[in-house]
């Protein structure tokens, strides 16, 4: 009988302490998140304050980013026809195009920011406004850039972010608005815009494509 009992206070025991292990095991994770969940959101406030000012900034200038576009894309159209491209970098970093660099960089930044998990994409969507008539300006450019290899990975995270946004938009039934117009685009049309990028399957699982 007593043996029993032994028996059974040990095997209580064992039992008490494998669930006190337990549940120390889920605090300690509870806490982690926590903390990362915290910490996350502070390192997004203080970079949504210094983005959105840099935001302002573009947008005010996008307009002129616009027109030297239009110039820039003549003077390319002028490298293929002639099969020349020796001197275009030069053109494109001169400070001629500096206006159309800043505007371009910065949703490049934008969009590379979400992609490395620096940002979280709903707090771009809510905080940002997408220059889709800019974007759809200046298709072309990025278009015969890409094609003649002028520049590496020229626009990838400015379209990845269009995509992003277009996804929200359809999914929310929300239209796309520029100059007094609201529409929705098309699949077809978000590939050309897009210049084709397609995202992978771990990314769609990420940005909760369903």
């Amino acid at each position: 009988m007593t043996e029993n009992f032994e028996m059974i206070n040990s095997v209580v025991g064992i039992g008490l302490s494998v669930l006190f292990a337990v549940i120390s095991a889920l605090i300690t994770i509870s806490i982690h998140q926590n903390q990362r969940k915290g910490g996350k959101t502070s390192k997004t406030m203080s970079c949504l304050t210094e983005l959105f000012s840099h935001y302002k900034d573009t947008m005010k200038r996008i307009n002129q980013a616009l027109e030297e576009s239009k110039e820039l894309e003549q003077y390319l159209k002028d490298c293929i026809q002639k099969n020349e491209f020796k001197d275009f970098n030069d053109v494109y970093y001169s400070p001629k195009y500096d206006t159309f660099r800043d505007v371009h960089y910065f949703f490049e930044l934008l969009g590379s920011l979400i992609r490395e998990d620096e940002i979280d994409q709903f707090t771009v969507w809510h905080y940002f406004s997408f220059p889709i008539d800019y974007f759809l300006k200046t298709k072309n450019i990025r278009y015969l850039i890409t094609l003649h290899n002028c520049l590496p990975s020229y626009g990838e995270n400015f379209c990845c972010l269009f995509i992003l946004y277009n996804y929200r938009k359809t999914k929310n039934n929300k239209p796309w608005i520029a100059n007094g117009d609201s529409f929705f685009l098309s699949v077809e049309q978000v590939t050309e815009l897009s210049g084709g990028y397609q995202f992978k399957k771990e990314e769609k699982r990420k940005y909760r494509f369903r």
